[in-house]
């Protein structure tokens, strides 16, 4: 791991234009990869591979359901 090339949960929010707790519960959840660097009062990290293939998985879901035909 590379920890200068690693971004706080703050930078990934303003990268992915959403609020702070919704990147924690991503990462909660284990939807989007991280860790947790020196525990818990450190924050959570994320490898910034990590949060391109999030966007990515993102982006295909988001096309996939505009694609599906209206009822």
């Amino acid at each position: 791991m590379s920890a200068e090339l690693d971004l706080t949960v703050e930078e990934v929010a303003r990268r992915l234009g959403i609020a702070e707790e919704s990147v924690r519960r991503y990462l909660r959840s284990g939807k989007l990869r991280g860790y947790r660097a020196g525990g818990v009062k450190a924050g959570w990290r994320v490898q910034a591979q990590d949060l391109e293939a999030f966007k990515a998985a993102r982006m295909n879901i988001a096309l996939t359901q505009e694609e599906r035909p209206a009822p």
